[in-house]
C-alpha cells in the first residue's frame, strides 16, 4: 500500500514497484490507508511522512496497535528526516530506485 497525498510521487511509486511484479494499491491520506487496510490485507506500507489529517508517523503507530503484523513492515519518505525518531525506518527524498528496492525487500523479509 503507497499512501502520499502528492499524486506524482504515489504513482511513480506505485509504478516502479509494479514494473517489479508487486501488486500495488495506493491511499491518498492515512483516513484512507487505514480504511483500505481494514478491508484488504497488505504485506507492507510505504507512506509519505507529511500528509493531511495525521502523519505517516501516526499512521505507523496506528498500524501497530490495529495490525500489528504488518508493523514491521512500514516505511516513511521524507525530506526531512530529523523530524523522525528512528523508531520507523525511511527512505529520505529524493530517493534512488535502486534505494527504494532495496528498502522494499528489507521490510518484506521481516516477520
Amino acid at each position: 500500500l503507497v499512501v502520499d497525498d502528492d499524486p506524482g510521487i504515489k504513482e511513480l511509486v506505485a509504478e516502479l514497484l509494479e514494473s517489479r511484479g508487486y501488486a500495488v494499491a495506493t491511499a491518498a491520506s492515512a483516513e484512507e490507508a487505514l480504511e483500505t487496510m481494514a478491508r484488504d490485507p497488505f504485506d507492507l506500507v510505504i507512506s509519505d511522512l507529511h500528509l493531511p489529517g495525521f502523519s505517516g508517523a501516526v499512521l505507523a503507530a496506528h498500524i501497530a496497535r490495529d495490525f500489528p503484523p504488518l508493523a514491521r513492515r512500514v516505511l516513511l519518505l521524507t525530506g526531512d528526516p530529523s523530524v523522525l525518531d528512528g523508531a520507523v525506518p525511511y527512505l529520505q527524498k529524493p530517493f534512488a530506485v535502486d534505494d527504494m528496492l532495496r528498502a522494499v525487500a528489507a521490510r518484506l523479509s521481516r516477520s
